[in-house]
C-alpha cells in the first residue's frame, strides 16, 4: 500500500512539474512592454535582465521603446510608443519616486487601457512615490519588486 501511495505522490509531483514547465514555456512567449520614467532606466534594464535570465522564474519577451525618435517630435515619439504597446500582451509599469509626474507613463497607460492590455505596477525598490494618475483611478495592482509574486500574477492573468 505504501508503495502505491508513494507512486501516486510521485506521479502527482511529475504532473505539477510538467504543468509548471508548460506554464514557464508559455510565459517565455509573453510580450511585455515596460513603462518607466526615463530617470529610472537602470531599473527597466534590470527588469529586462530578469525576463531574459534562464534561471529566473519571471520570463517574457521585453518590448521596449529603444529607438530614439525624439528628434522627430513628440507625435513621432507617441506613435512609436503606441506601436510597441500594441505589439505587447502585458504592460509592466515601474513605479518609482517620480512616476506620477511622467506624461509618457500616463500616455503609455492610456494606450494600454484603450487596447485592453493588462497592466501590473511594480514598485521600484527603496522608493515611495505615488503612482501615475490612471494607475490610481483604476486601482491597479501594485506589487513589490519580487520575481515570484510578479511571475504568479502574470500566470494568473493569462490563465483566465
Amino acid at each position: 500500500m505504501s508503495i502505491l501511495i508513494n507512486k501516486h505522490i510521485f506521479i502527482s509531483e511529475m504532473y505539477n512539474f510538467k504543468q509548471d514547465f508548460r506554464n514557464r514555456k508559455e510565459m517565455e512567449n509573453i510580450k511585455i512592454f515596460i513603462s518607466y520614467r526615463e530617470t529610472e532606466r537602470d531599473y527597466r534594464e534590470g527588469f529586462e535582465g530578469l525576463l531574459q535570465n534562464p534561471n529566473s522564474e519571471l520570463r517574457g519577451i521585453p518590448i521596449s521603446s529603444r529607438n530614439d525618435v525624439r528628434a522627430k517630435g513628440e507625435q513621432a515619439v507617441k506613435n512609436y510608443i503606441k506601436e510597441k504597446i500594441i505589439e505587447s500582451d502585458l504592460m509592466i509599469c515601474l513605479i518609482g519616486n517620480d512616476s506620477h509626474n511622467s506624461t509618457y507613463v500616463d500616455y503609455e497607460m492610456d494606450v494600454a487601457t484603450s487596447k485592453q492590455i493588462p497592466i501590473i505596477g511594480v514598485r521600484i525598490p527603496n522608493t515611495s512615490g505615488g503612482g501615475p494618475n490612471l494607475f490610481i483611478k483604476r486601482e491597479l495592482l501594485l506589487l513589490d519588486w519580487n520575481t515570484s509574486n510578479i511571475a504568479q500574477e502574470i500566470e494568473d492573468i493569462f490563465e483566465e
